[in-house]
């Protein structure tokens, strides 16, 4: 493969990776959006602020920050933060509703929500697209 095809292939890759992740980022930060909407804000105002506008913040870093390092540390750190706050939540809704077994089964339930699922897609594509940008497009020498 020539230099030149193997750079379109490149950033066809990087392409594809940027526009399926701020897909997915997007889909996280509409559920925050209409999950601010929906929620009584009576009770615990500021985990249910935080589990509504830390995917807002993960798109605007998606978006925001051009350097892919940068951009992927920051969306794993908004990544925590929604899976402690979620966790919290989750876990204060069974604990009251009654059906909870152990805080180690409510955070792998959490973990197993569509909405984190998608943030962790999302940082492993915003990852996959800084590895890629900065991989050089030289071929190595094999030995003779």
């Amino acid at each position: 493969m020539s230099r030149q095809n193997e750079a379109a292939l490149q950033w066809l890759i990087c392409l594809g990776c940027r526009v399926f992740g701020g897909i997915l980022c997007a889909l996280v930060a509409i559920r925050g959006v209409y999950a601010l909407w929906a929620t009584d804000l009576r009770e615990d105002v500021v985990l249910e602020l935080l589990y509504c506008l830390l995917p807002a913040a993960n798109v605007i870093a998606f978006l925001g920050i051009r350097r892919g390092l940068l951009r992927g540390m920051v969306q794993a750190v908004l990544l925590g933060g929604f899976i402690v706050v979620y966790a919290a939540l989750n876990w204060r809704m069974c604990s009251a509703l009654g059906y909870c077994t152990t805080l180690n089964a409510t955070i792998w339930m959490t973990f197993r929500t569509p909405a984190v699922v998608q943030m962790c897609e999302g940082l492993l594509l915003s990852v996959a697209v800084a590895w890629l940008e900065e991989r050089p497009l030289t071929k190595t020498e094999r030995p003779a």
